[in-house]
C-alpha cells in the first residue's frame, strides 16, 4: 500500500485506540436556534416512535480496542516513518478533532435523539459513529495519482459501510427511524430552529414535526426539479430570477396552506419563516441584477 493512502487510513482508524491514551469529559453542548436558508419539503410518510425500553451498549457490543489496534499495527508496520511517538501524536490530534466535530454532528441531528429510545451511553456511541462516518468524507486525494484516488475512494466506501453496520447494530429495530430522519436531516434542522416558537403557540408533537418535515421535503424536491441550484438560477439572468421568485412565492403560500395540521398561530410562525427565506432570495436577485448591469456599463 502506498504511503499517502496509508496515512489517510491510519488517521481515520485511530479513534478507539486513542482512548487507551487519553481520557476527557465532554462539555455540555446546546443547540442554538438557527434560521436555515434553504426551504425544504418532504414526501416520505411520517415515522412515529414506539414505546420501547431504552437500549444500551455493552462492552461486547462496542467496538473492540484490540481489533482496532491490530489494524493500526498492520498499517504502521508497512510504513517505516510511523513510530510510537508519531502514533501518539496522531491519536491525540484525531481525538481532539473528533470532539470538536461532535458539536457539529449534534447541530446536524437536533431532533434525532428524542425519537430514539437510547440511554445516555448509547446516545454517546451513536454520536461518535456519526462523527467518524462524516469525517471519512473529509479524506481528500490531494496530490494523488488516479490509481491512488481510486484506491482511496474504495477504502472510504468500505469504511462508511462499516460505520453504517455499526449504527444498525446499535439501533436495531429503530434503524428505520434513524434512516428516515437522516433522509430529511436538512428539514429537521429548520424545524428545530422553529420548534421553540411553535411550542409557544400550541402543541408541536413529534408526529406534527414529522409531517411538516415530509411536506417540506416534497416541496423541496419539486423545486429542485424545476430550478436545480437556486443561487445559480438567480445569477443566470433577470428573466430566470423573476421566474424563480414568482414560483417560489406561490409555492410558499401553498406550502403554508397545506400545513393544516398546524394551528393558525403556528401557521403564522411557519409562514413568517418562509417569508424570511423568500426575502433573502429577493435581495440576492437584486444584487445579481446590479452586478450584471455594472458589467455591461
Amino acid at each position: 500500500m502506498n504511503y499517502r493512502l496509508t496515512t489517510y487510513f491510519l488517521f481515520m482508524t485511530t479513534a478507539v485506540f486513542a482512548g487507551l491514551y487519553f481520557t476527557s469529559s465532554e462539555e455540555e453542548l446546546t443547540v442554538n436556534e438557527t434560521v436555515f436558508v434553504s426551504d425544504q419539503i418532504i414526501s416520505s410518510p411520517s415515522v412515529e416512535t414506539s414505546e420501547t425500553k431504552p437500549q444500551s451498549i455493552t462492552p461486547s457490543e462496542a467496538t473492540s480496542p484490540k481489533s482496532e489496534t491490530k489494524v493500526i499495527i498492520k498499517e504502521v508496520s508497512s510504513h517505516p516513518e510511523y513510530d510510537s511517538d508519531k502514533l501518539d501524536h496522531m491519536a491525540f490530534m484525531y481525538e481532539n478533532f473528533l470532539k470538536s466535530h461532535t458539536a457539529r454532528i449534534r447541530r446536524s441531528y437536533p431532533l434525532l435523539f428524542e425519537r430514539l429510545s437510547l440511554d445516555d451511553a448509547s446516545q454517546e456511541e451513536l454520536t461518535r459513529l456519526l462523527s467518524e462516518k462524516e469525517m471519512v468524507n473529509w479524506m481528500r486525494g490531494h496530490n494523488m495519482n488516479d490509481d491512488e484516488k481510486l484506491e482511496l475512494a474504495e477504502r472510504k466506501e468500505q469504511m462508511k459501510e462499516k460505520f453504517n453496520q455499526q449504527i444498525a447494530d446499535l439501533l436495531g429495530s429503530e434503524t428505520d427511524i434513524f434512516q428516515d430522519y437522516e433522509d430529511k436531516k436538512q428539514q429537521y434542522q429548520q424545524i428545530s430552529g422553529l420548534k421553540g416558537k411553535m411550542e409557544e403557540s400550541g402543541d408541536f408533537s413529534i408526529a406534527a414535526q414529522d409531517e411538516l418535515a415530509s411536506l417540506m421535503q416534497e416541496s423541496r424536491s419539486i423545486h429542485k426539479e424545476m430550478f436545480g441550484d437556486e443561487w445559480k438560477t438567480l445569477r443566470e439572468s433577470k428573466e430566470k430570477a423573476d421566474e424563480f421568485l414568482a414560483v417560489t412565492s406561490e409555492r410558499y403560500k401553498q406550502l403554508t396552506e397545506s400545513a393544516d395540521f398546524l394551528n393558525e398561530a403556528q401557521k403564522e410562525v411557519f409562514g413568517g419563516y418562509l417569508n424570511k427565506v423568500y426575502q433573502r432570495f429577493e435581495r440576492a436577485a437584486k444584487n445579481y441584477d446590479r452586478r450584471r448591469k455594472s458589467k455591461k456599463d
